[in-house]
């Protein structure tokens, strides 16, 4: 299940989700745009906190066989995250992404 999230197309590769303004590939959405951005979970990292954009506590880790499916509660969401690097729960964490990772589509 990918992240899925409300955000604004601020401009040709600049998208806005969660106050925060962030750099992508897609363009030819009009200014201002509302859109729907996703986030697959393989392609979130999980980082010292501090050193992402978006802070948060993991909130729940499950072994689904080969990766760890791990959740991070943030002030405006959860983020579904895979992953192979096993994190315990509680723990103070960052997020990060690259900005191809960002994958924005028309509101339905």
């Amino acid at each position: 299940d990918s992240n899925l999230l409300e955000g604004i197309m601020k401009d040709d590769f600049l998208v806005s989700f969660d106050g925060v303004d962030y750099e992508c590939l897609d363009s030819g959405f009009s200014k201002n745009e509302v859109v729907d951005i996703v986030i697959r979970p393989e392609d979130l990292d999980i980082v010292e906190r501090g050193k992402g954009p978006i802070n948060g506590v993991i909130d729940s880790v499950i072994f689904k066989g080969v990766h760890f499916e791990i959740d991070v509660k943030t002030p405006h969401r959860i983020y579904t995250i895979h992953t192979t690097d096993y994190e315990h729960e509680g723990k103070e964490v960052s997020i990060s992404f690259f900005k191809e990772d960002l994958h924005v589509m028309e509101k339905w």
